[in-house]
C-alpha cells in the first residue's frame, strides 16, 4: 500500500514539488519562546518548506486534502540574521520522522492526513530532525519540545 501512496505522491508532485518539500507540507508547526536550534529567544517563524518552493505561497493538494507548510519559531529577524538567515543560507535541513508504525501508510493514504493534517495530533506520531551541515549534528525535536 505504501508503495502505491508514494506514487501518487510522486505523480501528484511533479509540479515543482520534490517528494522530500512534499513529505513536510502537512506537518505540525514548531512553537518555541526559545529557538530550538540554539536556545536564544524565538522572533521569527520560519516556513519550512520556503515560500518560493511553494511553503507560503501555495498549498499542496494531496488526497482531497489542503496541507500547508509547517513553520519553526526561531531567532533572528527577516531572512539575514540568526538560526533564521541560517536556515535560508541553508546550513540546515528538515525531515519528518514517523515513531509509531504504520503511520506513514495511513498518511499517505489519506486516512490520517484527513484528521490529523496541519495539527499538533502527528506530534504523537512522530518527530522531526534537523541536520546542521556546519557541525554535523542532528536535533531532535518531539512535542514535548514545540
Amino acid at each position: 500500500m505504501l508503495a502505491s501512496s508514494l506514487q501518487v505522491l510522486a505523480r501528484q508532485t511533479r509540479g515543482g514539488w520534490s517528494y522530500n518539500r512534499a513529505s513536510l507540507m502537512g506537518m505540525p508547526d514548531i512553537h518555541a519562546f526559545q529557538c530550538p536550534i540554539c536556545g536564544r529567544q524565538a522572533q521569527n517563524a520560519h516556513h519550512i518548506v520556503p515560500k518560493g518552493m511553494g511553503g507560503g505561497s501555495r498549498k499542496l493538494q494531496l488526497n482531497g486534502v489542503e496541507l500547508l507548510s509547517p513553520t519553526i519559531d526561531v531567532c533572528g529577524f527577516g531572512n539575514a540574521s540568526g538560526c533564521h538567515g541560517d536556515f535560508h543560507a541553508g546550513r540546515f535541513s528538515v525531515q519528518w520522522s514517523w515513531d509509531v508504525e504504520g503511520s506513514e501508510e495511513a498518511w499517505f493514504s489519506g486516512e490520517l492526513m484527513r484528521d490529523a493534517a496541519n495539527t499538533r495530533k502527528l506530534w504523537a506520531l512522530g518527530h522531526y530532525d534537523i541536520y546542521d551541515t556546519a557541525t554535523g549534528k542532528t536535533i531532535t525535536i518531539s512535542g514535548d519540545d514545540a
